[in-house]
């Protein structure tokens, strides 16, 4: 049998993918201000970030939840659908950057 690990009362899956979001749009933006060009690609950069930051968040409290549980497993789908998540947004072409 495999050990449990305490980490704490399970969490917000939703809600850490929204402050997930809202930390990457800040951080998006501080590095994406510095480009004065296309404002357009610059935007659709921050939110391409901020979604992915989001995915990215909830992956992990969601697998972290899993491990918890003692659902080893579980996580991993976590991790891997978090994973394949963020090479979908990557591929999405309402968010590519026109170069």
């Amino acid at each position: 049998m495999l050990p449990t690990f305490n980490t704490g009362i399970p969490r917000s899956v939703t809600g850490h993918f929204i402050s997930g979001s809202l930390t990457a749009a800040v951080l998006a933006a501080s590095i994406t201000y510095s480009n004065k060009g296309d404002k357009k690609a610059t935007f659709k950069k921050g939110v391409k970030i901020a979604i992915q930051g989001g995915t990215a968040t909830a992956s992990a409290i969601a697998a972290t939840n899993y491990i918890g549980q003692g659902k080893y497993l579980n996580a991993a789908v976590s991790l891997a659908l978090g994973i394949g998540s963020l090479c979908l947004i990557e591929k999405l072409p309402l968010l590519k950057e026109n170069k």
